[in-house]
């Protein structure tokens, strides 16, 4: 066998593959199956030339997108966490759509952080407020209200723990809203008695 002519082919057929997964990732996504469709893309985005891999970009944005804007959809009846997963998983897709990704995932962290905090999980909530924050900061002026209610609700939780002697609980719970708050008013009135 003449090894340059097998090298040729070989060279031929590795040439053509990104262009037989990008055929089969289209045939996926027009058939309706976006997730195989993206997985085929990204397969073939490895090894593509530059116009080739401009066209694969763009069907991955278009699919991001439609999954964006079908996402009431996909992600009915999912925890808030699969929620955020499946957000992150789209901007993994196409980073064209972070800022409407972004913004998504940012209420859903308030949303968690709401949760948490309802369940007198303090430090989880109000971490997930800050990963909200810098998910999507212009939504400073609503994350510190949130703060500054659960601050509220802590400084109750505080009054009981003292009223009941739980000096320990109190003073860590204190130590927790020093730590979160430079300027909060309530802190202050609290630490001057």
């Amino acid at each position: 066998y003449n090894t340059m002519k097998i090298q040729q082919m070989m060279e031929l057929a590795r040439i053509n593959i990104p262009k037989q997964l990008y055929r089969e990732a289209m045939e996926y996504y027009y058939d309706g199956n976006l997730d195989k469709a993206v997985k085929l893309l990204f397969e073939a985005s490895y090894q593509s030339n530059d116009s080739l891999n401009a066209e694969i970009e763009f069907k991955k944005y278009i699919i991001a997108d439609e999954m964006f804007n079908n996402s009431d959809v996909l992600i009915k009846g999912k925890s808030i966490d699969g929620k955020i997963s499946f957000y992150n998983n789209l901007s993994e897709i196409s980073n064209k759509i972070d800022d409407e990704v972004n913004n998504q995932i940012s209420l859903l962290l308030i949303q968690k952080g709401d949760s948490l905090i309802n369940k007198n999980k303090y430090e989880r909530g109000y971490m997930n407020y800050v990963l909200s924050l810098g998910k999507y900061p212009d939504r400073k002026n609503i994350i510190d209200i949130k703060v500054n209610n659960m601050i509220t609700k802590l400084l109750n939780d505080i009054y009981n723990f003292l009223q009941n002697k739980d000096y320990v609980i109190a003073y860590e719970h204190l130590s927790f809203i020093k730590d979160i708050s430079s300027n909060n008013q309530n802190v202050d009135v609290l630490f001057s008695l």
